[in-house]
């Protein structure tokens, strides 16, 4: 097996994530690029994609998706981040019942137990 082909995919990646980063650059104030390259970046590069995402936070801070994202992005980081999860998780949920929205499919409310757990939040 040639080498260069299992290396193909990745570097489509870095092109992908190399044309997010120039739209970013391009549009520095648009939630929907922001949201979008972050998505992007979520696996590969997830300290950039939280960066995009506390972005969107600071110019839109009432954004569902937003806060969604970051609940997730830090809830999949592990030991040291469990008080960001937990901060995440409490800003979605007031994000959304302000606004009424119900989600079944995705209750934060139901992670709430497990991330106060782990950030030994037991208030």
């Amino acid at each position: 097996m040639d080498i260069e082909k299992g290396f193909k995919p990745f570097k489509n990646y870095l092109k992908i994530i190399s044309a997010w980063k120039k739209k970013v650059s391009d549009n520095p104030e648009s939630i929907e690029i922001l949201i979008a390259a972050a998505r992007a970046m979520d696996s590969g590069f997830p300290a950039e994609s939280e960066k995009l995402l506390l972005k969107a936070k600071l110019l839109e801070p009432r954004n569902e998706e937003v806060a969604y994202l970051l609940k997730n992005l830090y809830s999949h980081w592990g030991p040291g981040f469990e008080q960001n999860a937990l901060a995440a998780c409490k800003h979605l949920i007031e994000i959304r019942e302000e606004a009424k929205i119900l989600n079944i499919s995705e209750p934060p409310s139901a992670e709430l137990a497990d991330l106060a757990f782990k950030a030994k939040d037991f208030d």
